[in-house]
């Protein structure tokens, strides 16, 4: 006859490998094994490459990260940014999950509270996630207390299996799983029998499904929207003997009694006739989109739903992923688009029109030309009645009047008459170079006139405008006053890089 000890060992090898190869095969299992285990778990029939084995040790989990091929350093960084609170084994669990998809947990003893707390953050930390997750839960009677069992985890979990070994007969095991199913005010948590195993003679009771379909029919189970009126994805009427029942509100409220319409409420609607699940919403903080922080906090819609007040929440919901990281979201029902309406941009004042056919640096060019003509002019001027001192056309008059002040009236009057196209007149030019600078003046002036003219035309045909707040550096660069600043407008363009936003003239 075999030692106790060995036979019990044989008792949990033989479970083990009944439910791996009718129920864990296809995905991904992760084990949290207990100290001093003395059994083993065949995975020789696991359908590669779609189901692994993940073997997770509570008492040198630090040791074990060493070991990873995946590194962890930088998603705990991400992580610890975020405010997030993390302990190894919550890290350990957020890193099978997301790189090895782990879709089946199981737990031994007394692990089953620590891991169901560690799993819960785990789950919503790692950006993969599934819907079908199986957890496996094994102990021995009357080793756990009662009070574990009423843990939120069991209302909202379908897929929870626990695994009781008989202390009267060790080769008998209970199998047990939660209501999940019906009105919340029915206990969804509480716990039934499904079968019972014998290990010795390795067959079932009843032969019953052990992880038995509960999403198909939801016998009446409420699901709780987050939500706030919004047309037309969520439109809500209150009056008394309404259909529904608005959570905010007491019970003997009766202007707590609410109809529930909208593009979006029907599509809930249409899945609880389909599934027999029935409406509640609750309003109490969904006064606004809200946000949802990845430490399972949150506020208004979105933070009723991280911190589990609520289960799905509409009205006109976007893919922000600052809440995908926190929060599941379902797949597009409608496509949608975010317009910032900002300031038509300003005209620009008339006062500045003249400026604006040339750029600054052809307006020094031209300053520069104007420059060297009236320097030009001036000493042409001043050196005349001294190259033609000896003529007889040279008057006294002209001798004294000759000085740099004049020379330089002169040349600065010519010079500003010829730009805008203008003679000096009652002044007879009988100085021959005098008569070239003024010609090549006047050809430089009548281009930079025509070019000039051209363009004053053109602005004044074509209006000017300032810039517009068409990008976020404008948005800050303009310190423009928001009218509508909720995190679901801000988050959608906190990011965006295009510069093409629509402006309301």
């Amino acid at each position: 006859m075999f030692p106790a000890n060995l036979l019990y060992s044989f008792y949990w090898s033989r479970l083990f490998n009944v439910l791996m190869q009718n129920y864990l095969l296809s995905t991904t299992t992760c084990i949290i094994w207990p100290e001093n285990a003395d059994f083993s778990i065949s995975w020789q029939h696991a359908k590669s490459p779609d189901a692994a084995i993940i073997n997770i040790g509570l008492r040198d989990l630090e040791q074990s990260f060493a070991k990873d091929v995946v590194d962890f350093a930088a998603k705990r960084e991400e992580l610890l940014n975020d405010y997030v609170v993390l302990n190894p084994f919550v890290e350990k669990l957020t890193l099978s999950i997301e790189k090895s998809h782990c879709q089946n947990f199981i737990a031994f003893q007394l692990d089953i509270p620590f891991f169901i707390d560690a799993v819960i953050n785990a789950s919503r930390f790692s950006i993969w996630r599934s819907s079908n997750n199986k957890f496996l839960f094994v102990y021995n009677k009357d080793e756990l207390q009662h009070e574990l069992f009423e843990h939120r985890f069991f209302e909202d979990q379908s897929g929870i299996l626990l695994v009781e070994r008989s202390v009267t007969d060790p080769s008998i095991f209970d199998f047990k799983t939660n209501k999940f199913v019906g009105s919340r005010a029915e206990n969804p948590k509480q716990l039934y029998l499904l079968d019972r195993f014998n290990a010795e003679s390795n067959t079932f009771l009843y032969g019953n499904d052990l992880f038995p379909d509960k999403l198909s029919n939801l016998q009446g189970r409420e699901v709780i929207l987050a939500a706030f009126d919004y047309k037309p994805d969520v439109v809500l009427k209150y009056y008394p003997g309404a259909p529904s029942r608005d959570r905010a509100f007491a019970s003997n409220d009766a202007s707590g009694d609410v109809e529930m319409d909208g593009t979006e409420e029907r599509i809930l609607q249409t899945f609880c006739e389909k599934h027999n699940c029935v409406v509640d919403i609750d309003t109490s903080e969904a006064d606004d989109w809200g946000i949802a922080y990845r430490n399972m906090t949150g506020e208004a819609a979105l933070g009723m739903i991280a911190r589990g007040k609520a289960e799905v929440g509409m009205s006109a919901m976007y893919t922000w992923y600052v809440d995908y990281v926190a929060l599941d979201m379902s797949m597009y029902i409608g496509r949608s688009g975010i317009t910032c309406v900002v300031p038509a941009p300003k005209r620009l004042a008339s006062l500045w029109l003249p400026i604006e056919p040339f750029q600054p640096a052809l307006w020094a060019f031209v300053l520069v030309c104007l420059c060297v003509e009236i320097i030009a002019l001036l000493f042409i001027d001043h050196a005349r009645p001294v190259i033609i001192a000896m003529s007889e056309r040279m008057r006294a008059s002209d001798e004294k009047l000759n000085s740099w002040f004049r020379n330089f009236e002169y040349a600065f009057s010519t010079t500003m008459l010829l730009f805008v196209s203008q003679s000096n007149k009652g002044t007879m030019v009988n100085f021959t170079p005098l008569r070239l600078m003024l010609f090549a003046s006047f050809l430089n002036d009548i281009v930079i006139t025509s070019i000039y003219g051209g363009g004053l035309s053109s602005i004044l045909t074509v209006p000017s405008f300032g810039q517009a707040a068409d990008s976020v550096e404008r948005l800050y660069a303009f310190q423009l006053k928001w009218g509508a600043d909720s995190e679901a407008w801000v988050a959608a363009i906190r990011d965006d890089e295009s510069v093409g936003k629509r402006t309301d003239f």
